[in-house]
C-alpha cells in the first residue's frame, strides 16, 4: 500500500514538474528541480548520509556535495556514479560527476525557500512610464496674408489688384523681408451676381472679386511675428488685407525625438529601480517597450492629444516624449 502511495506521489511531482517546465524559463525550471532534489536528498543517498550532507550546486554537469565530516567525502565520491544516475532518472538533471566539499550542509527547507523566492522574483515584472521634455525655440516661421480687389469691371478689378500687390511687396521690403522669401499665389476670380429683393440670384453681374495671397517663409521668427501684427497698416493705404495667424516650427524636431526617447528610457529605468527597492529585488532585463506619441505644446501647457500634438501658434515650445517599458524583477 505504501509503495502504491509513493508511486502516485511521484506521478504528481512529475505532473507539477511538467507544468513548471512549460510555464517557466529553462533556468527557473532547473532551479525548482534542484530545490526538489535538495528536499528529497535522502532518496538519493539514504537518510543516514542525508542528515550529514546536502547538494551544494550543479555547475557544468558537476554536482558539488557539502558534507559535515571529511570521513564522508570518500563514501560520497565512491558512490558518485550511482548518485548521478539516480538524479538523472528522478529529476532529469544532467550530472556527469560528483565532487565533495567539507562545510556546513544546508537544510533542505532553506534551500527550497531561497530557490522559490528567486524564481518568484525572476518571474515578476514591473511596468513603468518614462518621461522627457525639452524646451525649444522655433526657428522657422510661416505667415500668409490675403488681399482682395472688387469692381464692376474685370479689367479695373485686376488693375487695382496689381496696385495692391505692389503696396504689399513694398511693405514686405520695408519690414526687412527679402523678396525670395515671399511666395505670391495665382489670382483667383469670383463673380457676384445681383439678387432680387426676394433673395434669388439673377444673371446680372454685380461685381468681380479678385483675390491673391502672399506667404512668407523665414528663419527670422521675431520679424515675421512683428510683420503679421503690423500688416494692418496696409488697410490704411486702401488695401483690403486679411492677415492669418503665423505658424512657428522647429526644424530639428526629428533629431530631438531620438534624444528624448533615450532620456525617457533612462527616466523609466530610474523609476523602475526606485520601485524595485520596495520589493526587495532589482531591475532585470527589459521585457517590452512601446513608444508613446510626441506632444509639442506651448510652454507650461498640460494639453495632450491621443494622436500627438504639434502646436504652431507659439514661438517657445515644449517637446515631450513618453515611453512605456516593462522590466523583469530579479532577486
Amino acid at each position: 500500500m505504501a509503495a502504491r502511495r509513493r508511486k502516485r506521489s511521484n506521478r504528481g511531482v512529475s505532473r507539477v514538474g511538467s507544468l513548471l517546465m512549460s510555464s517557466l524559463s529553462r533556468e527557473q525550471s532547473m532551479m525548482l528541480l534542484f530545490a526538489d532534489l535538495c528536499s528529497r536528498w535522502g532518496e538519493v543517498v539514504g537518510p543516514k548520509l542525508a542528515g550529514r550532507s546536502s547538494p551544494g550546486s550543479i555547475l557544468d554537469g558537476t554536482l558539488t556535495v557539502v558534507v559535515s565530516d571529511p570521513i564522508l567525502s570518500q563514501e560520497i565520491t565512491m558512490r558518485g556514479g550511482d548518485i548521478a544516475s539516480r538524479i538523472k532518472k528522478g529529476w532529469g538533471l544532467e550530472v556527469s560527476g560528483v565532487t565533495v566539499k567539507v562545510g556546513r550542509p544546508r537544510r533542505s527547507a532553506w534551500l527550497v525557500s531561497d530557490t522559490v523566492k528567486s524564481v518568484k522574483l525572476a518571474n515578476q515584472t514591473i511596468m513603468v512610464k518614462g518621461f522627457a521634455q525639452k524646451d525649444v525655440r522655433s526657428d522657422i516661421a510661416v505667415w500668409t496674408g490675403r488681399f482682395t480687389a472688387r469692381d464692376t469691371e474685370l479689367v479695373r478689378a485686376y488693375s487695382r489688384l496689381e496696385s495692391d500687390l505692389e503696396k504689399v511687396m513694398d511693405f514686405m521690403s520695408l519690414s526687412g523681408i527679402p523678396k525670395e522669401e515671399v511666395d505670391v499665389s495665382a489670382v483667383t476670380t469670383m463673380i457676384q451676381y445681383r439678387r432680387t429683393l426676394q433673395g434669388y440670384d439673377t444673371n446680372e453681374i454685380e461685381q468681380y472679386v479678385l483675390e491673391q495671397s502672399v506667404t512668407v517663409r523665414s528663419k527670422e521668427v521675431d520679424l515675421v511675428a512683428s510683420l503679421s501684427r503690423e500688416s494692418t497698416t496696409l488697410i490704411r493705404e486702401g488695401v483690403e488685407f486679411f492677415s492669418f495667424s503665423p505658424e512657428y516650427y522647429y526644424s530639428g524636431i526629428e533629431d530631438m525625438k531620438i534624444q528624448l526617447l533615450g532620456e525617457a528610457t533612462l527616466n523609466a529605468r530610474q523609476r523602475a529601480e526606485q520601485l524595485a527597492v520596495n520589493s526587495g529585488g532589482k531591475v532585470g532585463p527589459l521585457r517590452a517597450a512601446s513608444q508613446g506619441v510626441f506632444q509639442i505644446t506651448p510652454l507650461y501647457s498640460t494639453d495632450v492629444e491621443d494622436w500627438g500634438r504639434y502646436d504652431t501658434t507659439t514661438i517657445e515650445k515644449a517637446v515631450k516624449a513618453v515611453v512605456t517599458i516593462q522590466y523583469s524583477i530579479g532577486p
